[in-house]
């Protein structure tokens, strides 16, 4: 298991801003004002949006998501001095989604060429973002490591990856459950991350990625069907993917080029 501080500081080497917020913050906030507005944080869209969701973590959620996202771009703008001359404040910065639902970023209503990606489980909401102009796509997931009934197995992955994911046994057998939990874990927040740096969400086939390996420091994939177009329509070279173990959670990384 990475700190959070050397898991941001691998991607920065690679002009990718990690940051992440404990949705528990949020909560603790929320109670204490008893309002969804936090109005010196969030655009007047993010208050809008807000309004149209019903349940309470939903909001949470998508609170601590946009604030995870403002502090990367805060901090991708502010380590290179020339791209912006002052301090920005939280509800200047907006992110938003377009019209197919891929996140965009604003500053005072204007759209940056930047790339952002969110995500969230159980207490952490992280988002990366990134000005490369070589990447064609970025996309974060964080999942919280935890056994899968089998019917999430799958629905999530072809029979060789189950049976690749269930080849952890040893004679201790609580070691090998925490391995293949992991594993599972690993294998479905990398088809995740994947499909949000294509900003397709959860509008495809999991079973379209296929994940060879991901324990070599590499992560190496097949594709195939829809997905396997949609790349070769965008003409993408490859995708470089990291997973890192973080405080119980799984965290994955997509860049495309």
């Amino acid at each position: 298991m990475k700190s959070f501080e050397h898991i941001s500081h691998s991607l920065r080497g690679k002009n990718i801003f990690l940051s992440m917020v404990d949705i528990s913050n949020i909560k603790a906030s929320h109670e204490m004002k008893n309002d969804f507005n936090f109005s010196s944080l969030l655009s007047e869209w993010e208050k809008s949006y807000i309004e149209k969701l019903k349940f309470k973590k939903r909001k949470f959620d998508f609170i601590s998501g946009r604030l995870a996202g403002k502090k990367a771009v805060k901090d991708y703008l502010y380590s290179y001095p020339n791209l912006t001359n002052r301090k920005l404040r939280s509800h200047e910065i907006d992110i938003r989604k377009l019209e197919y639902g891929d996140p965009a970023v604003f500053i005072n209503n204007y759209m940056e060429e930047l790339l952002v990606s969110i995500s969230h489980s159980g207490k952490y909401a992280v988002s990366i973002v990134s000005g490369e102009r070589d990447y064609r796509g970025i996309g974060i997931d964080i999942e919280k490591i935890e056994k899968r009934e089998e019917s999430f197995l799958k629905l999530a992955f072809s029979n060789d990856e189950i049976i690749k994911l269930k080849s952890s046994y040893t004679e201790d057998r609580n070691k090998s459950q925490k391995t293949i939990d992991e594993n599972i874990t690993r294998f479905w927040s990398i088809k995740e991350s994947i499909f949000k740096s294509l900003c397709l969400g959860l509008n495809m086939d999991l079973k379209e990625i296929k994940v060879i390996d991901s324990e070599t420091g590499k992560t190496i994939i097949q594709m195939k069907g829809d997905l396997k177009k949609r790349f070769e329509q965008l003409s993408i070279n490859k995708a470089d993917i990291e997973s890192f173990i973080f405080d119980g959670y799984v965290i994955s990384v997509t860049r495309l080029n």
